[in-house]
């Protein structure tokens, strides 16, 4: 049996009924961990579900985000002699850049399109009519918003890349968490800030052919929640 013990639901976080099969959110089970002030001890934490466009909501995407990963970070330690450690930050104005919805609306500032999502002017369905929406692939990276669950919370992705000496690198990327799938390769790429020195993530997007993962991997030991 679970039992909920010490937890506050999120006031940015909608109501989900726990029986609604319909909802936008899957439910884990967690045991003993701590995310921004919330304990779970055989805890039922709410998790979006993406499988197909037609059932994303932006606002819902979003109020995950801010729940689960804005405000947050973690460390991550590796055998990569230059880069043994580094912290990442996670806030909500950088979401939309990493999904690329700058390239689909008439603001390209990430606040000002995070309150275009959270009035409803932008949404899933609209930003389809945007001509950028094919040619930039916005369908195929906001369904690949989990990749952020299977590297820093579920930390399936085993191995990272340091950018330091690969070239090209037109993104500028510092490291790069990448993996194949069905189809494509999976990239979500950082960058490190030049004035705190702390990675952010930057990218989140697939290639057709193989890049990243032919590249020199390191290994990532643990990913630390701070």
């Amino acid at each position: 049996m679970v039992r909920q013990v010490a937890w506050r639901r999120p006031s940015n976080l909608p109501e989900v009924p726990t029986g609604d099969a319909s909802s936008p959110y899957r439910l884990h089970i967690r045991t003993l961990l701590g995310i921004g002030g919330y304990f779970f001890l055989g805890e039922i934490m709410t998790r979006i579900s993406l499988e197909r466009y037609n059932d994303v909501v932006l606002t819902n995407i979003l109020n995950d985000y801010r729940c689960n990963f804005h405000g947050k970070s973690c460390r991550v330690l590796t055998n990569y002699k230059s880069l043994n450690q580094f912290e990442v930050a996670f806030h909500d104005d950088g979401l939309p850049h990493l999904l690329g919805l700058h390239y689909v609306g008439k603001n390209r500032v990430g606040s000002r399109i995070l309150k275009d999502i959270d009035s409803g002017r932008m949404t899933a369905q609209n930003i389809r009519k945007h001509h950028n929406f094919g040619s930039q692939d916005i369908k195929n990276r906001i369904l690949l918003y989990p990749f952020l669950y299977e590297v820093f919370t579920d930390q399936k992705i085993k191995v990272c890349i340091p950018m330091e000496n690969e070239k090209p690198n037109p993104m500028k990327l510092d490291c790069v968490f990448t993996k194949m799938g069905r189809k494509e390769e999976i990239i979500l790429g950082l960058r490190r800030d030049h004035e705190d020195g702390i990675f952010k993530p930057t990218t989140l997007h697939s290639n057709k052919r193989p890049r990243y993962t032919l590249m020199k991997r390191s290994k990532v030991k643990s990913i630390i929640w701070n």
